[in-house]
């Protein structure tokens, strides 16, 4: 995710992942498995002790493992009282190895805390932009060895459950509980289970009220998204069955349905297109979005789909356009096995093509006039 956080691309992280950042951040240099990557130490390490240092060790032996290890191998090396599947994801975000190769990130700083345990402050940047900092939690077994405690699972002691069928909810201490919106949210699972052929999906929605409420939840000191205006977002971790809502509701249908669209091999721009086809973006439905593009698709050109266009921080053409494409699958192109058909595109671009000719018909040459056809309606009710 797919977050936006301001949306998590979430995200986290992102995160997208719903919500609320998807773009993976890349480097041109040529990566194989024989390069490491080195995490840089701040001025302070002139004056460490061994046990700090040793912290520093582990943290960039841990990055390394991140891109060139088992699963198993990684989750042996944490506490966590709710990750089984992706302890690194909000530690790795979306970035591949060659980032980290490229653009060292930095221990800014180690404290000692207690029973052991240590915090490291560590600073995510490229060429002086700031992507995070973020507190890592390390501490040490009976035989000295190293592993990070997880502050996700930490911080949701202190949250409020609430169990509804096959959701729970976990609030933050700054969020009143809603009942409505529960169910709401129970009855919008149970829709989205039927309509993918799914068994219902059990899920802990973690209700926060906004994405500073979000970064404290992760440990995170900064993010870039505590600079935007907006301040709502999500983003949802499919192999956890977890789903962040940080805009003050335990409703957020747009994540739910990544939960179930991960069960499928989606290129990105139907992935959050079908998201936003059943359960909108930024809290506007789908038609929100389509109505504010066709008022200015004058000034568009939708020949280079799928080229990643925003119109403003709200509306981003591969949710909106994205949402067009599921929407027109599943209301006029054959129903829901044409809209699985978008879903099991595969990921590459070539494979966003090959879905748009067999559902619609239509070669890229096509694009710009289909779309702008299909948008017309929506035109003329924003006139209306």
């Amino acid at each position: 995710m797919r977050i936006k956080l301001v949306v998590i691309a979430l995200l986290l992280t992102a995160v997208n992942t719903s919500s609320c950042q998807d773009k993976k951040q890349t480097t041109n240099q040529t990566e194989t498995r024989s390069e490491a990557i080195h995490i840089l130490r701040s001025g302070l390490f002139k004056n460490y002790t061994p046990k700090k240092i040793q912290v520093a060790d582990f943290i960039e032996h841990y990055f390394n493992l991140m891109y060139d290890s088992t699963l198993e191998r990684r989750n042996a090396l944490w506490d966590s009282k709710i990750l089984t599947h992706q302890q690194d994801f909000l530690l790795k975000g979306n970035f591949e190895k060659g980032f980290f190769i490229h653009y060292q990130p930095k221990i800014l700083g180690i404290r000692n805390l207690e029973n052991n345990v240590f915090e490291a402050k560590l600073e995510i940047e490229q060429e002086g932009f700031t992507y995070k900092i973020m507190n890592l939690l390390i501490s040490f077994d009976g035989l000295n060895r190293p592993y990070f405690i997880d502050c996700l699972g930490e911080n949701l002691e202190d949250f409020t459950p609430s169990k509804t069928d096959n959701l729970t909810f976990l609030y933050s201490k700054k969020v009143q509980k809603n009942d409505s919106l529960e169910q709401k949210m129970v009855v919008f699972n149970e829709k989205m289970a039927n309509l993918f052929n799914l068994p219902q999906k059990k899920i802990s929605v973690i209700v926060l009220k906004d994405l500073k409420d979000y970064s404290e939840l992760l440990g995170y000191d900064y993010m870039t998204f505590l600079t935007y205006d907006g301040q709502t977002g999500g983003i949802a971790m499919p192999q956890e069955n977890i789903l962040f809502s940080a805009n003050n509701s335990p409703y957020y249908p747009h994540e739910l349905v990544h939960l179930y669209t991960a069960n499928f091999d989606a290129h990105y721009w139907f992935d959050e297109g079908c998201a936003t086809y059943l359960g909108g973006s930024v809290e506007y439905p789908l038609e929100y979005h389509l109505r504010k593009i066709a008022s200015q698709m004058d000034s568009l050109n939708f020949s280079n789909l799928p080229e990643d266009t925003k119109l403003d921080d709200d509306t981003n053409l591969k949710y909106a356009i994205g949402g067009l494409f599921c929407k027109l699958a599943m209301e006029e192109f054959g129903g829901k096995e044409s809209v699985f058909k978008l879903l099991n595109s595969g990921k590459a671009d070539e494979e966003f093509h090959a879905a748009l000719k067999a559902v619609f018909g239509i070669e890229q040459t096509d694009y710009d006039s289909f779309v702008r056809e299909k948008l017309r309606k929506y035109e003329i009710n924003d006139k209306e």
